[in-house]
């Protein structure tokens, strides 16, 4: 496909691109979740109060899905004193209206639905599925948190599921504001941010700069959902860029077994990594893996949305910048790659994302939230 037709497909899709023009048009207001953290994190919160009782709703198929974010929030917030609840888990129980029965929460996670709904495509063990979730939306004192990850596709799917738990908070990974663009029905101020994570123990040793090559691209391609990777890889096939930047396609979605300690593994074998951020503007997880993975990061994401701790190891650019601008940016960046510079920001990147530190917060700011008990009487 010529960059002709390529725009040509974008004009057709007018929804997708104006979406994409209007959230990388900026006109968002930074939040305060886009600031550091601070100077350490704190894994349990410091207050004066029983803990409250909580659960999740788990998908135990995240124990093989092709990539193990699912199973770190899952694994983290039981590492966190969070009881998880699902078909092959320890509590091996499907029945929401037992569980509630059993356990009366204070504090309920529930995955995403699209991983436990046998009528998904996402939904890889069918046997899974969640039954009488409306019992816990009748729990008036329990603090109800739905992961909502995927905020780009099936909005109405998500409407609809948010009718029928009607969730307090929303765990959302991307910037409160593009989430709130894409999903207006979900209040920003009902959201609650989390981040992309990895495995600190899945880290690769740091690679020097001899053993590294120079750009890498890698990733799912749609000249709708991502304008600028497409770009990139149809002008590959050009003499002119082919040998300049290497690419792996997406390997897709399965319950196969974790690929991401191979691909993080890959990552450090190059010193650059362009990391596009689609036609939602999302900060996609590749950044944080290749940031771990001591790699400069290229990327469309735009301004607003400042990542805590390793904003500084992105270059940002526009995401209809011309490919031989951005190749050229991408070698220079390579030439001018530094150890020491990259391996400060892989060690914060490390030290800060890893999924035991990420969700323990996560779940510090629900027990923040559950314990002010603004929270009664938000639910639809």
């Amino acid at each position: 496909m010529d960059q002709a037709k390529l725009q040509e497909a974008e004009d057709e899709s007018s929804g997708r691109a104006d979406i994409m023009r209007k959230i990388h048009a900026s006109g968002l207001e930074p939040h305060g979740d886009l600031q550091p953290w601070g100077p350490e994190p704190v894994l349990y919160p410091r207050i004066d109060r029983p803990r409250p009782r909580e659960i999740m709703f788990a998908s135990e198929t995240f124990r093989r899905h092709m990539t193990n974010e699912g199973w770190q929030i899952q694994d983290g917030l039981e590492q966190a004193g969070v009881g998880l609840y699902g078909r092959y888990l320890e509590n091996n129980q499907t029945d929401v209206k037992a569980v509630v029965r059993q356990t009366d929460p204070d504090i309920a996670y529930f995955q995403e639905k699209t991983q436990w709904d046998p009528k998904s495509e996402a939904c890889f063990d069918k046997t899974i599925e969640f039954h009488n979730v409306p019992e816990l939306a009748r729990c008036k004192n329990c603090l109800r948190v739905a992961i909502y990850k995927d905020v780009g596709t099936g909005q109405e799917y998500q409407r609809e599921w948010h009718r029928q738990l009607k969730p307090h908070l929303w765990a959302v990974y991307y910037h409160k504001g593009v989430a709130n663009r894409l999903a207006p029905w979900m209040p920003v101020d009902r959201m609650v941010r989390t981040y992309h994570t990895l495995n600190v123990d899945e880290v690769p040793k740091f690679a020097t700069q001899d053993k590294r090559a120079g750009v890498f691209l890698s990733g799912a391609m749609s000249p709708l959902v991502y304008h600028l990777r497409s770009r990139l890889l149809e002008s590959m096939r050009q003499p002119r860029f082919k040998s300049r930047v290497v690419h792996m396609g997406h390997p897709g979605y399965h319950a196969k077994g974790w690929v991401t300690p191979q691909f993080l593994k890959l990552l450090s074998k190059f010193r650059v990594s362009i990391c596009t951020s689609s036609a939602y503007a999302f900060s996609l997880r590749k950044i944080v893996e290749s940031t771990a993975a001591g790699c400069v990061v290229i990327t469309d994401l735009p301004s607003y949305d400042k990542l805590p701790y390793i904003d500084g190891n992105l270059i940002r650019v526009p995401y209809n910048i011309g490919i031989e601008q951005l190749v050229k940016i991408a070698e220079e960046a390579a030439e001018t790659w530094n150890y020491e510079w990259q391996r400060s920001f892989a060690e914060l990147a490390a030290r800060y994302y890893d999924y035991r530190v990420v969700t323990r917060r996560l779940a510090q700011d629900v027990r923040d939230m559950w314990a002010t008990r603004n929270w009664r009487g938000a639910q639809e």
